[in-house]
């Protein structure tokens, strides 16, 4: 496999604080790479190091190939800039050395694949959530990126935005761009990853299998903590909240379970019961 990105002993620090340590990842071409973990555990710090938009504390980040990879850029919050979309992209391709007749040609097939071809002159300020993530994805791939990678990009959308951009994803791995992206949403790791590295306590953990990384923990406690079950449906790695006979079932990625639980339990929460289910038997 031909190597694109290398992360070499790379530690990053804000002050004292440790983010990673001596963190060692090799990314390669046409591969498709999920980073999870719980918030705050250094994924984005991480995808920064890779696209090259922050400098490690220790350590070196290598890039291969001559010329060196185009790497495209997906922030998790995209902001609601004084342009119409048309004129953003525009804006964005010139900045990257584009020349203009080549992006009026490619700028309205690119809005089409995104289901955004009627929002072209539409101001950015008046788009969903949904509709902004599609234009950062539109923005990032103008310029045809070895290396697209995507930080959060499908937080708090809705289903229908996120199956617009499975198949935005889908597509783009299938034409050989080589994705790398944090996510915490089963279904991306499970779709769309080849490899799936979890963050803890500062390291990169040995590679989990999919069937161990898409099981869900199932918690059943008596009292949630929060005083309502809303408190708790929209929590990072949170797949389900319901009723039950015995108390309130919460049903958890299980890389977020050890946090939850202590959670649970600092708010006041009492444990019924802890069990696993592999992902095959999720309804």
């Amino acid at each position: 496999m031909e190597l694109l990105v290398k992360l070499e002993q790379v530690s990053m620090r804000f002050g004292s604080k440790p983010i990673l340590d001596k963190v060692n990842l090799s990314v390669y071409k046409r591969q498709s790479l999920a980073v999870i973990g719980p918030n705050g555990s250094g994924k984005s710090t991480l995808l920064r190091l890779v696209a090259g938009l922050s400098s490690p504390t220790e350590g070196k980040v290598r890039y291969f190939g001559n010329p060196k990879p185009v790497i495209g850029w997906v922030p998790d919050r995209f902001p609601k800039l004084p342009f119409n979309a048309f004129e953003y992209l525009m804006h964005m391709g010139q900045i990257r050395g584009m020349d203009k007749a080549l992006l009026r040609r490619t700028i309205p097939g690119l809005l089409q694949r995104a289901r955004l071809e009627n929002a072209g002159r539409t101001w950015i300020r008046n788009f969903s959530k949904g509709m902004l993530q599609k234009l950062a994805i539109v923005q990032a791939v103008l310029k045809n990126p070895d290396l697209l990678i995507m930080d959060e990009p499908l937080s708090g959308l809705d289903g229908e935005s996120e199956n617009d951009l499975l198949e935005m994803f889908l597509q783009l791995k299938a034409q050989g761009v080589t994705l790398l992206f944090a996510c915490h949403e089963a279904i991306l790791w499970e779709k769309l990853a080849d490899r799936t590295l979890r963050i803890h306590q500062t390291r990169i953990e040995p590679n989990s299998s999919k069937d161990e990384l898409s099981s869900v923990v199932c918690i059943i406690v008596r009292q949630i903590g929060f005083g309502e079950l809303e408190g708790w449906s929209g929590r990072p790695g949170v797949m389900e909240v319901a009723e039950g006979e015995s108390g309130i079932e919460l049903k958890v990625d299980a890389g977020y379970s050890d946090t939850l639980l202590r959670e649970l339990l600092d708010r006041g929460g009492s444990i019924v019961t802890i069990s696993r289910e592999s992902g095959g038997d999720r309804p």
